[in-house]
């Protein structure tokens, strides 16, 4: 990561750091200034600051207010200028304020990162410059001085890491070359020289998968956005790194060039989009759900939002639920908090939230939560919420949320976009989420939320039906590389697929339009056809990673199936050459949860069982030192692999980490399932202590869900005395306090 600007140089850091790249803030004696963090204050600093000879008032306010008159643009450069003055104190310090002109200070006790870049560019410090550069300039201002602005600094960037790089490689500096490498494809993701250094510096390290990886990115990035395939040096590396058995060269020839879907016959839903996307950035938080069967192209019409408000420079993050069993509580929000866009935003809350925060991440802070007492939990709970809703929403900037599968979220995530959207109902905030609604019980978190949303007029709903004939053709043309396709393939196309894009997607990345397969009248049919073509290995890997459930690394799929790594990346070069998955971050995931669930059927049951032991024992190798963390999914394997005890005890572990995470239904559901297990073990004196013990644990999150006048808390502590007493054991104040307080307010249940 690049150094903070205020230990560069020497000296004591100056009094007032104003930073314009990257996420904009202003830093006076060590404190932030928050009013700095309206983009209209920045934007007049950084008029100020880089420029460094007197501006005339009357030429700012003409540059501020274009469409204004000149007199009611100088009235509101006054306006302006005062709320300048108050909340920097001492201004005068760092700005000349004249009648007629405005000057910043050069000399003055202050540092701005452009002009400190600028400087380390003019000294031929090159490696000062790279550190410098944190980001765009003013990310979200579009002036047209602020854009040839930041295009000249990404330019002077580009160069300066481009040799940085180049010395790097020349010196056999791997990893400073990774380093610099990186960050050229951060800012010019199709930068093939940066990508033939990345792969070629992975390659020195003996990462092979790495280096691969990066091969699939710039292929994901070159198809996206500029509709071609790589060439020359790259795919020549690709090549060379790609493992040439006779097996995997005889599966080369079979791959079909069909490129990635295509974004069409959506017309009337993306004017939807756009004008919910509009009304959010003027200050009116909201929820838009795309619904639709599996297949019909959701996430598509929601990645076409992503990459305009990408292009505008607007903040856009996402995540999605997933149908596995064992999924992490608060897993789709967590991913979002994690995620670059919002990551270096959460530095600027105060500690408070900070520490609150570091329940859901753990890796900013040690911060241990007592979930014992149901009124603490309670509280907790609250804290938590608004603690994340501060960060998601921590500036005015306009920003974007994406949400996939809203179905597989677990009840904090649905939760939180109602606080969300119900307490910052002024911000410039869109959430966006996918949903197949055929899949969603009566009892299912999100049908209240919508409920209320509704009411308050906050939620649109947009659905998708199925593409008609011409839609359709135009599509499967477009998919064929603008080939026109037969007639007949064609008229049977339409009939067959009726209109479901994934259905037309796979069809012909299962190589029918060749005449090397058959048309099958089923979206089950056709994607296990798919499957049937790959080789043996690259398909058993295929049914692990779908037994798994979620996105997988490699390291994991090696240790789980006991097979060399450097297999397990052969196989995934296939599976990701035929477009049975994709790159995702450091992991790799299904291209669609159709492919995934045609490959778990392909899993008879007793193999299923085997797998989700192997699954589960790579899981607890690979997190020895933090097994808490991942016990929702260990409890899950554990159990589908017919392993009782180690279940009951992930499911403890489970229940125990959801409750410090205030996911207080998770944390019941997991208690009860293990619970439910220890039924099935022999009965004995040990089966009733560990029983006391899990029920014990699990009276705080019901009672702080329910309350204690439930009949279900009843009955939970009617039957923790009666166990007390089989064990001969005291019975310890939890019980009492929780049978006392159920009795007190009117509990007449019959006991267990």
């Amino acid at each position: 990561m690049p150094s903070d600007p205020r230990k560069v140089g020497a000296g004591a850091p100056a009094r007032l750091q104003v930073r314009l790249l990257g996420i904009g803030e202003v830093i006076l004696d060590g404190h932030r200034l928050r009013a700095f963090e309206s983009p209209r204050l920045q934007r007049f600093l950084a008029l100020l600051a880089l420029r460094r000879v007197p501006q005339q008032r009357s030429r700012l306010a003409a540059e501020l207010w274009l469409d204004s008159s000149e007199r009611q643009a100088r009235t509101n450069l006054r306006k302006l200028l005062h709320e300048f003055r108050t909340n920097l104190p001492d201004a005068e310090t760092f700005v000349e304020i004249g009648n007629e002109t405005l000057q910043w200070l050069p000399n003055g006790p202050s540092e701005v990162d452009v002009l400190a870049f600028r400087d380390a560019i003019a000294a031929g410090d090159l490696d000062l410059a790279a550190r410098l550069y944190t980001g765009d300039l003013l990310p979200a201002c579009y002036d047209d001085w602020v854009l040839d602005e930041r295009r000249t600094l990404q330019a002077e960037a580009l160069r300066a890491l481009r040799w940085l790089t180049e010395e790097a490689s020349r010196c056999a500096d791997h990893k400073a070359t990774l380093r610099h490498a990186q960050r050229i494809i951060e800012l010019e993701a199709t930068d093939e020289a940066a990508v033939r250094f990345l792969m070629e510096a992975h390659r020195s390290l003996g990462d092979r998968a790495a280096a691969l990886r990066s091969y699939h990115r710039y292929a994901k990035v070159l198809e996206r956005e500029l509709e071609v395939t790589p060439d020359g040096a790259v795919e020549a590396l690709y090549q060379e790194l790609r493992n040439r058995s006779a097996e995997r060269a005889a599966t080369a020839e079979d791959l079909v060039p069909v490129v990635d879907s295509a974004f069409i016959g959506r017309d009337r839903e993306w004017v939807q989009l756009n004008n919910a996307w509009k009304t959010a950035r003027q200050g009116h938080a909201h929820l838009v759900l795309v619904t639709g069967e599996p297949g019909i192209g959701k996430s598509r019409l929601a990645v076409e939002l992503r990459r305009r408000v990408q292009a505008e420079g607007h903040v856009v993050a996402s995540a999605r639920g997933y149908e596995a069993a064992g999924r992490l509580p608060w897993g789709p929000v967590v991913d979002l908090l994690r995620s670059e866009p919002l990551r270096s935003h959460i530095d600027s809350l105060q500690t408070p939230w900070k520490t609150e925060l570091a329940r859901l991440l753990p890796e900013r802070l040690d911060a241990v939560q007592d979930a014992s007492d149901p009124l603490a939990a309670v509280a907790q709970r609250h804290r938590l919420f608004d603690a994340v809703g501060r960060a998601i929403v921590s500036t005015d900037r306009p920003r974007l949320l994406i949400i996939d599968d809203l179905q597989w979220c677990d009840a904090e995530t649905i939760e939180l976009i109602g606080f969300i959207v119900r307490t910052q109902r002024a911000a410039p905030i869109l959430i966006v989420g996918t949903l197949r609604s055929a899949e969603i019980s009566d009892d299912h978190p999100l049908v209240a939320l919508l409920d209320s949303l509704e009411q308050d007029q906050a939620v649109i709903t947009i659905p998708l039906q199925r593409l008609d004939e011409a839609a359709t053709m135009a599509l499967a043309a477009r998919l064929h590389g603008d080939e026109p396709i037969p007639p007949k393939l064609a008229a049977r196309l339409w009939s067959e697929s009726e209109g479901n894009p994934l259905f037309i997607i796979e069809v012909l990345r299962a190589g029918v339009s060749s005449g090397k397969g058959v048309l099958t009248p089923t979206m089950r049919a056709v994607l296990r056809a798919r499957l049937s073509q790959l080789t043996d290995g690259a398909r058993r890997l295929a049914e692990m990673a779908a037994v798994y459930g979620r996105p997988f690394s490699i390291d994991l799929m090696a240790s789980a199936s006991k097979t060399d790594e450097q297999q397990v990346v052969d196989h995934v070069d296939e599976l990701w050459r035929r477009r049975i998955i994709r790159d995702h971050g450091f992991r790799y995931d299904f291209s669609h949860d159709k492919l995934r669930a045609a490959a778990v059927e392909l899993v008879n049951p007793a193999r299923r069982r085997l797998l989700h032991k192997a699954i589960a024992e790579a899981i607890d190798a690979a997190h020895r030192d933090a097994a808490a963390a991942v016990s929702a999914q260990l409890a899950a394997h554990y159990d589908q692999a017919g392993m009782i005890e180690p279940a009951i005890d992930a499911y403890r572990i489970a229940g125990t980490e959801a409750a410090a995470l205030s996911a207080l239904e998770e944390s019941v559901s997991m208690f009860r399932r293990a619970l439910a297990l220890l039924a099935e073990l022999p009965n004995s004196d040990a089966r009733r202590a560990l029983e006391l013990e899990i029920r014990i644990a699990l009276g705080a999150p019901l009672v702080a869900l329910e309350g204690y006048g439930s009949k279900a808390a009843h009955q939970l502590y009617e039957r923790a005395l009666s166990l007390c007493h089989a064990l001969r054991r005291p019975v310890e104040p939890p019980i009492l306090r929780g049978l006392g307080l159920a009795r007190l307010q009117g509990c007449r249940f019959e006991q267990c």
